[in-house]
């Protein structure tokens, strides 16, 4: 990102390259060249053989914006080039592998008051002006860490379109906006490529691969307005109980009801209990006699003088995650974590269980209650 705020910072200090034809970047072991035109952007890459540049590949970019200027571009580390131009930023890749060159990143702009740059007339400095202003608003946009995704009218580039639905991680990056854009712009191959690649990514992993059906079910309104027969078509395939091998038969206990939960693996936040690792170690190699009188004599004791205590103290401070039985070496840890061991076996022998199933329901963050939701107003006021 450091490379889009200089890119940025160069175009807002009039240090540009619109009036190179075409313009050249050199970087670390290519060089490119760059040349923006009436419908189009055309991109050779060049390697050193020897001691002369000879070029290894040419790619033109078709594009449909009317505005076509070139105002500023710059390498990456990896000599990456991202440029920016009247309508918008673009990064592209080399690849050494197959000589290659594919856009990677597309945001569309409107800077078409970039012309006006060399007119002194009243008009053109205050259009001038305005292109300034516009170039500080997206300058904002691209200071944060990472990339914003791109916007509705970054699609109406073909190029881009095609990297957002075969590249699997922009796919799921962008996927919501891009067919979004394909029900609003009634491009029926293009809708019917995004619901195949979802539903074939679901169905590779279903337990991994489920945020690919978030992408269908957050534009069902949409898509009902105009063309619910996606909506038929993604129910018969996404039965609640999925008629496959996405599902599984466990014991629970007879206390059965419907429950949502989380299947991924929970991280448990242990930085709390960093001090009490750090007293378990010093203790482990502390000295061996002093060991012995903490573990088996004084601690005992304190145990048996605060025993009602101890244990309600100790089961908070576990539950908060300010101790772990990850080391268990002195009496405390040792008593109470074998102790809830215990209980825990002997309740659980007392649970009936019964066969349950398992199912996924396939409408991914497609019902959500809003922030500013209320169960209490709703009990008095409920809402239609």
């Amino acid at each position: 990102m450091n490379t889009v705020s200089a890119l940025f910072e160069k175009a807002t200090k009039n240090v540009d390259d619109s009036n190179k034809e075409p313009t050249e970047v050199t970087g670390n072991s290519i060089k490119w060249d760059i040349y923006v035109y009436c419908g189009g952007i055309k991109l050779e890459v060049f390697k050193k053989i020897n001691t002369e540049w000879e070029s290894v590949k040419t790619k033109t970019e078709k594009h449909p914006y009317n505005d076509h200027s070139l105002i500023a571009s710059l390498l990456f580390s990896n000599d990456d080039i991202v440029i920016l131009t009247t309508f918008g930023i673009l990064i592209y890749t080399f690849s050494e592998d197959n000589k290659s060159i594919f856009l990677t990143y597309f945001y569309f702009m409107k800077l078409e008051n970039y012309i006006f740059k060399n007119d002194n007339t009243k008009h053109g400095i205050k259009k001038y002006e305005e292109y300034m202003k516009i170039l500080q608003h997206y300058k904002r946009i691209f200071s944060k860490s990472t990339l914003p995704s791109p916007n509705y009218y970054s699609f109406r580039l073909d190029g881009w379109v095609s990297v957002a639905k075969n590249n699997k991680s922009s796919f799921l990056k962008s996927g919501v906006e891009l067919l979004t854009f394909a029900i609003k712009e009634h491009k029926l191959e293009l809708i019917n490529d995004i619901y195949k690649n979802c539903m074939t990514y679901f169905k590779e992993d279903p337990m991994n691969n489920r945020s690919f059906l978030s992408i269908i079910t957050s534009a069902m309104p949409l898509l009902d307005k105009y063309y619910p027969e996606y909506i038929l078509k993604y129910s018969s395939e996404t039965n609640m109980i999925i008629d496959s091998s996405f599902y599984s038969i466990k014991q629970q206990n007879k206390n059965l009801h419907l429950y949502s939960f989380f299947q991924s693996p929970q991280i448990a936040n242990l930085s709390k209990s960093l001090l009490w690792i750090k007293y378990q170690g010093k203790l482990y190699h502390g000295h061996k006699v002093l060991l012995f009188l903490i573990t088996r004599v004084i601690q005992p004791l304190i145990i048996l003088l605060t025993l009602p205590l101890y244990f309600v103290t100790f089961y908070f401070l576990s539950k908060y995650n300010f101790i772990n039985n990850i080391f268990t070496t002195d009496a405390f840890s040792r008593v109470y974590f074998h102790t809830e061991l215990k209980i825990f076996k002997i309740f659980k022998k007392n649970i009936t269980t019964t066969p349950t199933v398992t199912f996924m329901i396939p409408y991914i963050n497609f019902v959500n209650y809003s922030k500013d939701y209320n169960w209490f107003i709703e009990l008095i006021r409920p809402q239609p």
